[in-house]
């Protein structure tokens, strides 16, 4: 039977104290850092105020096939783009994550900035991003995405008009269920504008749905792409809208009505 040698035994000593010491410094000082990721993995979203109007932000986390962990981070209309992040570490009890690349727009004055996480009261996340020169930041809360669909009140087929010129104009309406960041809504304006647009839902802003306009067919719908619709739920089973353009002027306010 071989022995082991006076050296060896010091050896394999001395890397058991070690590893000893490594784990109850890991058991002393908590989770380590891809456990933390761990707890905010997955997809959140809420709603921002950017500019005196609402804004959509997705933020998904994910933990990493090594632990080291990344996140997508998305803003809604008008600034309509995003970015990747990876993993930095932790500081004032949040995770925080560096971007690395962007879709451009807006987004790509962020690069270099980062995102920070930290779970808060009552299953929501609390964020900060920021620019490397923290010269632009926004800051919210977010819920797990899912959590935050749009009202049934407000989901289905809907008609109505509006006027322009003194004459009226036919508004159709079809509104999806879904969540913040997700396109929901088409309209579709009949003649002479005959022209479409779709928008997406950037969440509930002063007790009223928000949904920021996005792509158009052409022709006058083009003047309110990235402008804003804001509908309620309204009586008789009707719903109220209001219509603005990209800078926040009134262009049409009105009902709906069920389609049948």
């Amino acid at each position: 039977m071989n022995r082991l040698t006076p050296t060896m035994n010091a050896f394999l000593g001395g890397w058991l104290a070690a590893l000893v010491a490594t784990c109850s410094a890991r058991d002393a000082s908590g989770a380590e850092p891809h456990h933390a990721v761990r707890q905010l993995s997955g997809s959140w979203s809420g709603t921002v105020v950017v500019e005196n109007r609402p804004v959509a932000v997705n933020l998904t986390i994910s933990e990493g096939a090594r632990g080291a962990g990344g996140a997508e981070f998305h803003y809604g209309v008008p600034r309509s783009c995003g970015l990747n992040a990876e993993y930095s570490g932790e500081g004032d009890d949040k995770q925080y994550f560096s971007f690395t690349t962007s879709t451009g727009g807006f987004c790509d004055g962020l690069i270099g900035g980062y995102v920070a996480a930290r779970l808060a009261s009552e299953g929501t996340l609390a964020f900060d991003a920021a620019s490397s020169d923290a010269q632009t930041s926004t800051s919210g809360t977010l819920r797990r995405s899912g959590e935050d669909g749009l009202s049934d009140e407000i989901t289905g087929n809907w008609r109505g008009q509006v006027m322009a010129g003194g004459r009226p104009i036919a508004l159709n309406v079809s509104v999806r269920k879904g969540s913040i960041g997700d396109e929901l809504i088409e309209l579709h304006f009949g003649a002479p504008r005959s022209c479409r647009l779709s928008a997406e839902y950037e969440g509930v802003w002063q007790g009223q749905a928000a949904f920021g306009m996005k792509s158009a067919t052409g022709g006058f719908c083009d003047s309110l792409t990235t402008g804003l619709m804001v509908m309620s739920a309204a009586s008789g089973g009707t719903l109220s809208f209001n219509i603005t353009t990209p800078d926040g002027a009134p262009s049409a306010t009105g009902t709906l009505h069920k389609a049948r």
